[in-house]
């Protein structure tokens, strides 16, 4: 008897676990998210390799823009980079376009530099020089170049 009853019920008592979920998921779709906290927190690291070289006027240097975003889920899609000037030194080319979806470590470019004079010269990528998109939040930090010129 008493399992005759519970078979009975049983539907209705899935039904009562199932429909909240279901109608959180129906009416605000975008704050219901299966991702972790640590998902929601999207980082981009962009920095110059070398970070330090030391070269001479007539000399000029190849240093490589890199980029490392860390998601398990979400790739980066598009990134631009605007390369700040810097008085002394000539950028070629002075901006870096990357339209491969990636994630991990990836190699952006090239970038030849070519000093006019002796001296030290720091270039930092500026925060704001970095455009791209991807959904949510994004925490962008870009490493410096210590360029010595004898």
């Amino acid at each position: 008897m008493l399992r005759a009853t519970l078979k009975k019920f049983l539907p209705i008592f899935g039904l009562a676990l199932v429909l909240p979920f279901m109608l959180t998921l129906i009416s605000k779709p975008d704050t219901l998210t299966f991702l972790t906290r640590a998902e929601n927190e999207l980082k981009l690291n962009v920095w110059l390799t070398p970070s330090r070289i030391i070269a001479s006027t007539t000399q000029p240097v190849e240093v490589d823009l890199m980029a490392s975003f860390e998601s398990e889920v979400t790739p980066l899609n598009y990134l631009k980079v605007d390369l700040p000037v810097v008085g002394g030194v000539i950028f070629r080319p002075d901006f870096f376009v990357y339209e491969k979806p990636f994630r991990g470590t990836v190699k952006i470019g090239t970038l030849n530099l070519s000093p006019l004079a002796a001296g030290n010269y720091e270039i930092t990528i500026p925060v704001e020089n970095v455009v791209l998109t991807v959904g949510g939040k994004v925490d962008v930090k870009t490493g410096s170049l210590n360029l010595v010129v004898k």
